[in-house]
């Protein structure tokens, strides 16, 4: 067996500033993680990160606005095969 078969690290910035009667938000948030799995005597590497960057802005008695872009990176390796995979979110 391995001695670390998994690795998670996870980081987030929050900001928030009120002005007069509008609240704004401002966040960010990283996660990645390593996971090393052994299946019929082969190591398979999986490798993930996302990320997600957004605004939120609040006004009273009115409606919440919040802009955000999310995007998700992974890759696969196995026997010598790489698969790659890339999805974003807006």
């Amino acid at each position: 067996m391995f001695d670390n078969p998994s690795e998670d690290i996870q980081r987030n910035i929050y900001l928030e500033k009120t002005i007069k009667t509008i609240k704004y938000k401002f966040y960010v948030e990283v996660n990645t993680s390593k996971y090393i799995q052994e299946l019929n005597n082969n190591i398979q590497i999986n490798n993930n990160y996302n990320y997600e960057i957004g605004i939120e802005i609040l006004f009273d008695d009115f409606l919440r606005i919040e802009l955000a872009f999310k995007q998700d990176i992974g890759k696969f390796i196995f026997r010598n095969n790489t698969l790659k995979h890339i999805k974003c979110t807006v």
